[in-house]
């Protein structure tokens, strides 16, 4: 990381059940001098939603993923069980494969 840079985190969860966590979570994280980068608010055009994720991902040192009740959207990635995952479990497999912390 540059010197100056500022850390980057990923904020994974559920807009529906904790979209409101998330909000707070970015705030603290704007004190601590840390870039909260969410994937609230992208285009799809030049690529896939996963694409898109895995791209925002890769460029953060590390991931937060906010645990609730809700599914969230389904994505069109399948886990190991044969079960379809939403795209917040899809956040959370990626880091995990990546080694984010």
């Amino acid at each position: 990381m540059p010197e100056n840079a500022k850390p980057k985190v990923f904020l994974s969860a559920t807009t529906r059940d904790l979209g409101s966590y998330r909000l707070r979570a970015r705030g603290v994280f704007d004190r601590l001098g840390i870039e909260p980068i969410e994937q609230d608010g992208f285009r799809t055009r030049d690529a896939t939603i996963t694409q898109k994720l895995q791209r925002l991902i890769d460029t953060c040192d590390a991931v937060v993923h906010i645990v609730g009740k809700a599914f969230g959207w389904e994505s069109d990635q399948i886990g190991r069980d044969g079960s379809y995952r939403s795209y917040t479990q899809f956040e959370r497999d990626y880091a995990i494969r990546k080694g984010k912390p």
